[in-house]
């Protein structure tokens, strides 16, 4: 279970090319969601903005509860903190799917529905 005292991590996040031109935010510490793009994963993301994020792995991160980027390194550090991702990771770096992956077996299907294959 999450400890949601602490700072945890919200959902994937690439940094764009360019900051987007909108009002910005009345609370400075929320203003790195000017410089990313949010999603699900991180592949969503790079197909659903294309030439818009960067596609360089250090541009690749999450977003917060504290509305910060962070890298994916300093996000396995923070969801370790709180407790949103224990044990081992599905690869060498924290990826979206390590923070869902696990609750996937925890979902039943209606009765009646056959087994689909969905990853």
């Amino acid at each position: 279970m999450i400890d949601n005292t602490k700072e945890y991590l919200i959902c994937s996040a690439i940094k764009r090319i360019e900051t987007r031109n909108c009002h910005q935010t009345y609370w400075p510490g929320m203003s790195d969601i000017f410089d990313v793009e949010i999603g699900l994963s991180h592949p969503e993301i790079l197909h659903r903005f294309i030439g818009e994020v960067q596609k360089s792995p250090e541009a690749q991160g999450f977003l917060t509860s504290y509305g910060r980027f962070v890298s994916r390194k300093e996000g396995e550090k923070i969801a370790r903190e709180c407790g949103q991702v224990t044990g081992s990771l599905l690869g060498s770096v924290l990826t979206s799917e390590d923070l869902w992956m696990k609750d996937l077996g925890k979902f039943k299907k209606p009765s009646g529905q056959e087994d689909q294959e969905t990853l």
